[in-house]
């Protein structure tokens, strides 16, 4: 199943910019600052406090804040590097829809990821960025690193990673994440293809395999409502030049955008196959009704000539010679074989039983 990462609604009634975590994390461990400055030998992530960010200046850096439950932390670090409050209030507020936004002196963007969970299951992450020219932040829960694989190329040091701006770095976690998406996307489709395979044995209906498709739908039909804005605020970054990247960068935003739309060919080819699977699969149901109700029904015409011949001599006539014939009872039970034998015959050599 589908969820976000919510148990709760935010309280009615608030005040713009106030701070009230809405996710899951029930922790009081401090959250995590990793953080990575740019053209510094060797290439290194350090987890940092607070006091350690204040002599930074105005040298580039990524820090990546792991852990939203810590609001307490997130205020400081806003207050210090002057984070507008309404930003700070959406950081936290897990089930924010998929959106962006340009501020003064930041470009803020949120985004919710599907990443694979327990079992065959999907949860949405809400990842938030915040870049400036010298500043590139990144918020996210603790239970999931989406970044792996940027910083393995980070640490590597070299390449354009190195060589280029926070947009261009901006530009690749992205990018690694929508990579992400295409791997959990690829095991969904796998799964629908195997309940394919299922559909096509299938021999006797199955309410499991129903449940499974339903479900699949579900799943498909949530990461639409998450997958579909990404791709529009991809295009809009691409396409815009108000948002602060370089042309080179803008480049490689057109890649993204169109990753970001062969994310939704696949929801919707997916989405169309589970459609056409409920449909196979009520089609099947519908035939082997059909071919019960006719079983039962060849069953009633066969008893037919039984019924009737019971009914006539059952009608207890003062005048009926064959009621004191002494063969009249192996005589009504040979019309009565002759009669269900022959209309089974019959039945069989028209091809209906």
């Amino acid at each position: 199943m589908f969820r976000f990462m919510q148990i709760k609604a935010r309280a009615p009634g608030l005040p713009p910019g106030h701070m009230e975590y809405t996710g899951t994390t029930q922790s009081n461990e401090k959250a995590i600052l990793h953080l990575f400055r740019k053209n510094t030998q060797p290439p290194a992530f350090n987890k940092v406090g607070l006091d350690e960010l204040a002599g930074l200046g105005d040298k580039p850096f990524w820090l990546d804040v792991e852990g939203l439950h810590d609001t307490q932390t997130i205020e400081q670090l806003a207050q210090q590097f002057e984070i507008h409050p309404l930003i700070m209030e959406d950081l936290v507020n897990t089930v924010q829809r998929p959106k962006l936004e340009m501020y003064d002196n930041y470009l803020f963007l949120v985004l919710q990821i599907p990443i694979a969970v327990e079992g065959d299951s999907l949860e949405a992450q809400q990842i938030s960025f915040l870049l400036s020219k010298n500043r590139l932040f990144t918020f996210r829960e603790v239970n999931n690193d989406p970044f792996t694989a940027a910083r393995d190329r980070l640490k590597r040091g070299g390449g354009r990673l190195a060589k280029n701006g926070l947009d261009y770095l901006a530009y690749a976690l992205l990018d690694n994440l929508l990579d992400n998406c295409s791997l959990v996307f690829q095991g969904l489709e796998d799964q629908v293809e195997n309940l394919e395979i299922e559909l096509d044995a299938m021999t006797e209906p199955d309410e499991v395999l129903l449940a499974q498709i339903h479900r699949f739908r579900k799943q498909i039909i949530s990461s639409n409502r998450t997958i579909r804005p990404l791709r529009d605020i991809c295009g809009e970054l691409f396409k815009s030049s108000r948002y602060g990247f370089e042309k080179s960068t803008k480049v490689y935003l057109r890649d993204v955008y169109d990753h970001a739309i062969r994310l939704c060919d696949i929801l919707e080819s997916t989405r169309e196959r589970l459609k056409d699977m409920v449909d196979l699969y009520l089609s099947y149901l519908s035939h082997h009704t059909n071919r019960v109700m006719q079983t039962f029904t060849m069953l009633g015409g066969i008893f037919i000539p039984l019924t009737f011949v019971a009914g006539v001599y059952g009608m207890n006539f003062t005048n009926m010679p064959e009621l004191s014939w002494k063969y009249g009872y192996p005589f009504a039970l040979g019309i009565m074989g002759c009669g269900g034998i022959g209309i089974y015959l019959f039945l069989r050599f028209k091809k209906w039983l």
